[in-house]
């Protein structure tokens, strides 16, 4: 009960959408992440709450947002980012990641870095650590814009790279997923860039509280890994 699916999505226009990936549930933890080449607010997603918005890189004029939900069932259709000032020619890139089986009284906890001075390809970024608790799930959010085209980037060792995708306009996003962590400090994350020309970068880490167990033979409830 940890990851659960994911989906991504990227395009040109003046509102960003992905489909509802499929499967679920009630208590899961949906993160989205969006990143689009433009300098202004990120439209807000329908029931999300925002961990914060990265501003605007020198390079690219990049723009990173991530958001999250307590899903109270199953979703459908699309979850859209509508109402903001985003032009029609924005390019976008949208991800999505859903974790199962989440401790209820807790909510995902962030920490985000930003390089934002333009940096020659291959070029190093670190993610600030988070404290895990035993048992958590780490998700990393990493943006790239460049003054070419941004050819992708290499993810933390021993991450899952759930999703991604290195897009044209001189931008790239991927989510690595860690599960299952051991308590404590998690260290700095460590991504490394290529691209044809400067780089700079956005890292965001997110802690995903364990998941609760029912143990009812002895009437009490503890977090899975405790």
């Amino acid at each position: 009960m940890a990851y659960k699916t994911g989906i991504r999505n990227n395009g040109t226009s003046s509102t960003p959408s992905v489909t509802v990936p499929g499967g679920i549930a009630a208590g899961d933890i949906v993160i989205i992440g969006v990143t689009g080449n433009v300098q202004a607010d990120t439209p807000t997603p329908t029931g999300f709450t925002q961990f914060g918005s990265s501003g605007t890189l020198t390079v690219n004029s990049e723009t990173s947002s991530l958001w999250w939900k307590r899903a109270t069932g199953p979703d459908s259709g699309t979850y859209a980012f509508t109402g903001g000032s985003w032009g029609a020619g924005t390019l976008w890139i949208v991800l999505v990641a859903v974790f199962s089986g989440r401790d209820p009284d807790e909510s995902p906890e962030n920490t985000l870095n930003i390089n934002d001075v333009a940096v020659a390809s291959p070029a190093t970024t670190i993610a600030t650590g988070v404290t895990a608790l035993n048992g958590d799930d780490l998700l990393h959010y990493a943006v790239t814009a460049s003054s070419g085209i941004a050819t992708g980037f290499d993810g933390p060792l021993f991450w899952i790279a759930e999703q991604g995708f290195s897009g044209t306009g001189g931008h790239a996003a991927a989510f690595c997923v860690k599960q299952n962590v051991a308590a404590g400090p998690t260290g700095d994350i460590t991504d490394v860039g290529y691209a044809n020309t400067t780089m700079a970068w956005q890292t965001w880490l997110v802690r995903i509280p364990a998941p609760v167990v029912q143990l009812s033979l002895v009437g009490y409830t503890r977090r899975a890994g405790g």
